[in-house]
């Protein structure tokens, strides 16, 4: 019985990046690599979704930068 080859993390990145660069669909990747379909695929989407949390600006960072943005306003005196 063969035993599950590990990958190691700049494999996991080319290979996701491989699929967003090239346009390739996951399977066609995984067969080029001689990997598993389902392992590409849950690196794909890791991939996305810490690029998606990355994005998502934090809610300090919201607080922050509403805080700056109201300071910035001129001010008007009351009448």
């Amino acid at each position: 019985m063969v035993g599950a080859v590990r990958f190691s993390e700049g494999v996991r990145r080319d290979a996701v990046e491989l699929v967003a660069s090239t346009g390739r669909s996951i399977n066609s990747v995984a067969k080029y690599l001689r990997g598993n379909t389902e392992s590409l695929r849950k690196w794909v989407r890791a991939a996305e979704s810490s690029q998606a949390d990355r994005r998502r600006p934090s809610r300090h960072r919201e607080r922050r930068t509403s805080f700056f943005c109201l300071r910035l306003l001129p001010h008007r005196p009351q009448p």
